[in-house]
């Protein structure tokens, strides 16, 4: 596992501001290449039925539509979460992202969160201006419109900041979404970025 580490295919994700000690215990390893996870989530498990496909699909409904099965909208958002992880930590973020996100320079670290009541995909903390960015990363594959449930989630996260911190709320999303979409982010002082604002 280091050398995966030292080579850049894996990182290590485990809660932030939990004691060295304690780390151990909750230490996930997470690959950091898009075509590795492809293969080994959604291919090799797959391996067979696509070997003895008759029809010529490489998947058919039946593999990728079970909730039981590998499910290929849900390892997008994997995806997606590991892309603007790859985009922050790489620091090569446009001017689009640094005044979405308000960071005045590259030096931030990025990080995650987890205990038994609330998960977070992405925290990145400035120390500098002391805000801890808490951000949501959410791949949607229909209409987006009537889905405040997505804001409603966002402000139940419950974050530990350090000592002197002030937090910061962000849903990033895979595609655009309404005007009344963004009002109502707004009244819950919940920053919106969208997939164009990443790559743009």
């Amino acid at each position: 596992l280091s050398k995966l580490q030292e080579y850049g295919i894996v990182f290590q994700k485990y809660p932030v501001h939990i004691s060295p000690a304690r780390r151990g215990a909750g230490i996930f390893y997470y690959m950091k290449d898009f075509y590795l996870n492809f293969y080994f989530q959604i291919i090799e498990p797959l391996l067979y039925r696509i070997q003895n496909n008759k029809s010529g699909l490489l998947f058919s409904y039946e593999c990728i539509g079970s909730h039981e099965g590998y499910y290929i909208p849900n390892f997008s958002g994997s995806a997606f979460e590991l892309l603007v992880r790859y985009i922050l930590e790489s620091r090569t973020l446009n001017e689009k992202i640094f005044k979405k996100l308000q960071l005045v320079d590259g030096n931030y670290r990025v990080e995650t969160y987890w205990d038994k009541h609330t998960q977070i995909d992405i925290i990145v903390e400035h120390q500098k201006d002391r805000i801890a960015r808490i951000l949501e990363c959410k791949w949607i594959t229909n209409s987006i419109n009537q889905s405040s449930q997505f804001i409603k989630e966002v402000c139940k996260k419950q974050y530990p900041a350090p000592a002197h911190y002030v937090q910061k709320k962000f849903l990033i999303l895979s595609q655009k979404c309404s005007q009344e979409f963004m009002n109502e982010a707004q009244k819950q002082d919940i920053g919106i970025l969208q997939l164009d604002g990443l790559l743009v």
